[in-house]
């Protein structure tokens, strides 16, 4: 039993590390003016309804930065300071023609792939609100994390505990 509770102190230990490097690289690029992205990926909270019915309202919208993109591909893009994410309906000299699922006309302007983000990867549903909300309770935030760096430390003791009572 002693060894199933190391195994699990140990991967929740590996987790707490890994959120709270995510969230510290977050923090700076954010506050650098910079898109966040941790190994290629970033993600978006979508506010609109032209994505209709594939991301709702609110979803959480993971991308991967891409070398390349195909036509199908629902992208993520800069679109005169804001973030618009469309469908690629058409590649022309490399440059990317979208539209919304749910809109009847195609964007006016040609994306090229230094405005792009990401490739939609996985799509969370509902977590934007709760995101936008920590986004918007700073202080809270901030107390969560410390408070995971605190389970952190704490399940580090832990297995040390568990190490020295099973000599």
């Amino acid at each position: 039993m002693k060894w199933f509770i190391r195994i699990v102190l140990s991967v929740l230990s590996v987790v707490i590390a890994l959120f709270l490097v995510i969230c510290l690289s977050f923090y700076v690029q954010k506050n650098q003016g910079n898109t966040p992205y941790f190994l290629n990926f970033t993600g978006f909270v979508n506010t609109g309804t032209s994505m209709l019915p594939t991301i709702q309202k609110g979803d959480l919208v993971i991308l991967k930065k891409q070398d390349y993109y195909e036509v199908g591909d629902v992208i993520s893009f800069n679109s005169s300071g804001m973030t618009v994410t469309h469908r690629i309906i058409e590649v022309h000299n490399g440059f990317y023609k979208t539209r919304g699922d749910n809109n009847k006309f195609t964007d006016g302007v040609e994306v090229g792939t230094s405005d792009i983000y990401g490739k939609m990867i996985k799509i969370i549903p509902g977590v934007g609100d709760a995101i936008k909300y920590f986004y918007n309770h700073k202080t809270l935030v901030f107390g969560i994390l410390v408070s995971l760096l605190g389970g952190f430390i704490g399940i580090n003791i832990g297995l040390k505990y568990v190490r020295k009572n099973n000599n």
